[in-house]
């Protein structure tokens, strides 16, 4: 990354999207309560952000390893680096949104599954009601190929604003999105944002080890990952493109800063609009928040 475009990005307001804060193999606060939390989130959460140089961090919630939805939203008003709060969602806690989004001012959204929606009518169906009247957007992790009726949820979606958010995969025939079916999505569906969650697999808990095992094999994602973004900003989906980093920070040897030097590269000689959207306007028009 040359130097003149490292201080290119340090002169734009960058937003970025953290998921996970623990180690690998650490025990489940459930077993220990609050041990990892209390020497992470949110005593030292902001040092280890800023030491990143995360400043608008979008924070998504682990949803098997937070011991209550409220305590988690709670430590993340108190961190000053996080400016919105996205928070996992389920049937058994969809009747409290409403109390959350009272008590905690940066729960800007709620994440579910594509999979739970396409396979529990129900649940689809309150889940709309409920945050019909909230001013709050919805965040859909897509972990299932994306099926055509699936267009007539967004239609009335929260504040008309949904997230699709999408890891990339290794191998392109197992891909969920393309460029084609994003292109595809963007025009039927106006305020869809399509979020790309880090690159491909390296940031996944799971994989990020095996991955770094093989050097060659990381390269070659990173590869795969720099020409999927080309093809989104040749394409020009760059203007609902939001690009979430999911900082994995302790769970992964695959770093924070390698995964922004990827969209560093690609960002180069792209015209500054680009780089503003992608670092920051497009996050902000996609949660909500203030420009």
């Amino acid at each position: 990354m040359s130097a003149n475009f490292a201080a290119q990005r340090t002169s734009i307001m960058r937003i970025d999207t953290a998921v996970s804060f623990w180690k690998k193999d650490a025990p489940s606060p459930a077993d220990e309560p609050l041990i990892l939390h209390q020497d992470y989130l949110p005593q030292h959460l902001g040092f280890v952000l800023m030491e990143h140089g995360l400043t608008g961090v979008i924070a998504i919630q682990h949803a098997e390893r937070n011991p209550s939805t409220t305590e988690w939203l709670a430590w993340m008003e108190e961190c000053t680096e996080v400016i919105a709060a996205v928070a996992q969602v389920t049937n058994d806690s969809l009747p409290q949104v409403s109390e959350w989004v009272a008590a905690f001012p940066k729960l800007k959204a709620v994440r579910t599954s594509l999979s739970t929606l396409a396979n529990d009518d129900q649940y689809r169906h309150n889940l709309v009601a409920a945050l019909s009247s909230l001013d709050i957007t919805l965040e859909i992790a897509v972990d299932q190929v994306l099926a055509d009726p699936c267009i007539t949820w967004f239609e009335k979606a929260p504040r008309q604003r949904v997230v699709l958010a999408t890891k990339l995969t290794k191998d392109g025939d197992d891909a969920v999105l393309d460029v084609a079916l994003i292109r595809a999505w963007m025009n039927q569906h106006p305020n869809l944002w399509i979020k790309l969650d880090g690159l491909p697999n390296l940031t996944s808990t799971d994989t990020a080890e095996s991955s770094w095992d093989d050097p060659e094999d990381a390269m070659l994602d990173a590869s795969m990952a720099m020409t999927f973004v080309n093809q989104m900003l040749e394409s020009q989906l760059n203007e609902r493109l939001v690009w979430g980093s999911t900082w994995p920070a302790l769970t992964a040897q695959f770093t924070f800063d390698e995964a922004m030097d990827i969209l560093d590269t690609c960002l180069q000689g792209k015209p500054e609009v680009t780089k503003t959207k992608l670092l920051g306007a497009n996050v902000k028009d996609a949660y909500g928040l203030p420009q």
